[in-house]
C-alpha cells in the first residue's frame, strides 16, 4: 500500500467535495502523492476518491478503508471502476470488515461469519476485476448478473 496523506471533509465545510478537493490539491502542491479516504455514514469514500482523482491528475486516491457490509460486492466493483476510469488509473480500492457495533446500531443489522463472508466478497471482485466476469455462488453471496461488469478505463483495480 503506498504511503500518502489521510484526509477527511471538514464538518465544517460550506460544500464536503469541494474541500477534499482543496485538501488533495494542496497536498500534492507539496509533494504528496497519494490521498487516503475513510468510509463514514456522512459520505462515499469510492465516490470522493474517483471525483478528487478526476480533479487532481497524477494524484494517486484510495479508500482506507470501504467496510464490506452492507454493499454487495458487484455495487463495489462498479463503484471502484467508475473511480478508476474518473482518475485515469490513478484508484486503489482498500477494504475491510467494518465495526461490527456502528453498522448494527446505524443499519440495524448484523453479519455473521465476517473472515467468510470477506472471502466471498473478495472472490466476486476479483472475478470481476480480472476477467471481466463473474458466476459465483456461494454460502453469503451469489453474483451472476447477465448485463456487463467492466467500466472501460476501470481496471486494473489494486484491491488492499
Amino acid at each position: 500500500m503506498p504511503t500518502g496523506l489521510v484526509i477527511h471533509p471538514r464538518p465544517d465545510a460550506v460544500n464536503a467535495v469541494d474541500d477534499a478537493i482543496a485538501q488533495a490539491t494542496a497536498a500534492y502542491d507539496r509533494g504528496v502523492r497519494q490521498i487516503w479516504l475513510a468510509q463514514r455514514f456522512d459520505h462515499d469514500a469510492i465516490a470522493l476518491a474517483g471525483l478528487i482523482g478526476a480533479a487532481v491528475p497524477g494524484l494517486g486516491v484510495g479508500t482506507s478503508v470501504v467496510p464490506i457490509n452492507p454493499r454487495h460486492p458487484l455495487l463495489v466493483a462498479s463503484a471502484a471502476q467508475t473511480a478508476q476510469a474518473a482518475s485515469h488509473g490513478n484508484f486503489s480500492l482498500g477494504l475491510g470488515l467494518g465495526g461490527h457495533e456502528p453498522e448494527r446500531l446505524a443499519f440495524g443489522a448484523t453479519w455473521p461469519d465476517p473472515v467468510g463472508r470477506l472471502r466471498e466478497h473478495l472472490t466476486v471482485l476479483r472475478s470481476v476485476f480480472d476477467t471481466a466476469t463473474v458466476d459465483y455462488h456461494g454460502e453469503y453471496l451469489s453474483a451472476a448478473p447477465e448485463w456487463p461488469v467492466t467500466v472501460p478505463g476501470g481496471t486494473p483495480v489494486p484491491v488492499y
